[in-house]
């Protein structure tokens, strides 16, 4: 069996969820018995009425963070033990599904299946592709740049990897590399970096946004706005990262092409009608998107109005069958899953126990701004390494209204400060798309750990202290 074949294999695999192994199902078992200890014996501290709720909510943020079963198996799990045990009235348990963040994903998908289906985005990247030649350099940072551009119209992080690589794959081959060399490397993992972490400072284009957006409004009624949260991030979290990705690659993976692409080579052919629809309904989304400021339309409403466009029989984009079939429904069940999770959290009021050890671990004061900056956002990106970065929201959201009053801040400050620290990740295991991105191209852990590990370091000592000065620049909350 292929390489390929063996990657394919075990990514249905993984899409079913999986076997567990001996080690895997004892790891199961420890985490039901501490959560079964939690709801039924008496813990000092906890009251009794919340203790089955709190068992829940740590069996599931557990079960998230080890990836024992896919995260919808874990999501289901969730909904059904609440729903039957009554943990929680049925409007908190799945509030998930009234998020707009929910929302703002289903749309995504189905733009990210017309995009990919009509060719379009498959046409941008070779657009580029096609003017590297057989430069190692240049082609690190032309997919570098085709990955950050098209953060700005396909929503989705996976569907951008699950486009870009097989094109890469062929290009690495064009160039003469093989598996393990670091031109392989290099220019595989400059795909899902680049679509990654550049994307967190845009609120459309990466899942821990959006579940941080869903939750900041079911929880305290705030509505981030597309304009505001690019021109306070991405000037320091997103333009940054893009030009520091290609240049770590090139840094831990240097190497020369040893072949010509024939993608240098292949003619230019005009745009079709579902291409030329296609880009009108993307720039017509895009310019909402930026524009929201103005006319006060959630990202999440322009998304779903551009998906329904896309799945009408007159457009006929997205037909019926790709809906069923392209679309990621176990993600959408996950991503309202970690939605309600959040909004159990609140029910509960688990902040007031939670607060104490968490304040004890970042203290913070009013008026020591730079060094609340960096205690909470360094502690939202720790809290990362346990619940990843797409369940990051559902711990710390509930909690920002705490955090908020600790520090002296508004509550609005103390959300934005989670995706300083959400966007700092420091092993694959904590942002899926790297993941899929690294099983796809058959590139072991090490590299994709070296290369994480010094994206982390140059974050934490450099673009963490920019960010604290772009705000405090734009006069914004300090």
């Amino acid at each position: 069996m292929s390489e390929t074949a063996k990657t394919n294999k075990q990514q249905e695999e993984d899409a079913d969820g999986g076997g567990i192994d001996v080690k895997s199902a004892i790891l199961f078992v420890i985490i039901l018995g501490v959560a079964f200890t939690i709801a039924f014996i008496p813990i000092p501290g906890l009251p009794a009425e919340i203790a089955p709720g709190v068992g829940l909510i740590f069996a599931t943020i557990a079960l998230l963070a080890t990836t024992l079963v896919a995260e919808y198996v874990t999501a289901i799990l969730f909904f059904s033990i609440a729903t039957l045990f009554a943990i929680a009235p049925t409007e908190v348990i799945f509030s998930g599904f009234k998020s707009s963040a929910y929302w703002l994903v289903f749309g995504g998908l189905v733009i990210g299946v017309g995009v990919k289906n009509t060719g379009l985005a498959a046409r941008f990247a070779r657009l580029v592709l096609n003017r590297i030649g057989n430069r190692y350099g240049a082609a690190v940072w032309g997919i570098c740049l085709i990955a950050t551009l098209l953060s700005f119209f396909m929503p989705s992080t996976t569907s951008r990897v699950l486009l870009l690589m097989p094109i890469v794959l062929a290009l690495c081959r064009q160039m003469g590399f093989r598996p393990g060399d670091n031109g392989w490397i290099g220019l595989t993992m400059a795909v899902p970096f680049a679509t990654m972490y550049p994307a967190f400072a845009l609120l459309p284009a990466n899942v821990p946004p959006l579940v941080w957006a869903g939750a900041a409004e079911n929880l305290y009624g705030f509505k981030a706005q597309y304009g505001e949260y690019f021109l306070l991030h991405y000037p320091v979290l997103g333009l940054p990262k893009a030009i520091a990705i290609p240049l770590l690659v090139l840094w831990l993976f240097p190497d020369k092409a040893r072949g010509i692409p024939e993608l240098a080579v292949q003619p230019a052919t005009a745009l079709s009608r579902p291409e030329w629809l296609m880009g009108i309904i993307l720039c017509g989304a895009l310019g909402f998107w930026v524009t929201d400021f103005l006319h006060g339309i959630s990202p999440a409403w322009i998304a779903l109005a551009a998906a329904a466009i896309c799945i009408l029989p007159i457009s006929n984009l997205v037909t019926s069958q790709q809906l069923a079939t392209e679309i990621n429904w176990p993600s959408l069940i996950y991503i309202a899953g970690i939605l309600s999770l959040g909004a159990m959290v609140v029910h509960l009021d688990l902040g007031t126990l939670l607060s104490g050890p968490l304040l004890a671990i970042a203290p913070l004061s009013p008026g020591h701004d730079f060094i609340n900056f960096i205690s909470l956002s360094g502690l939202t990106s720790a809290l990362a390494m346990i619940v990843t970065q797409p369940g990051i929201a559902a711990v710390m959201t509930p909690l920002s209204d705490t955090f908020a009053q600790a520090a002296g801040w508004p509550l609005e400050a103390a959300l934005m400060v989670q995706v300083v620290g959400f966007s700092t990740a420091l092993l694959p295991y904590q942002t899926p798309p790297i993941v899929v991105g690294m099983l796809l191209a058959g590139v072991p852990l090490w590299p994709v750990v070296k290369l994480s590990l010094a994206l982390f370091v140059l974050t934490a000592l450099v673009i963490v202290p920019l960010a604290f000065l772009w705000w405090r620049f734009l006069g914004w909350y300090f």
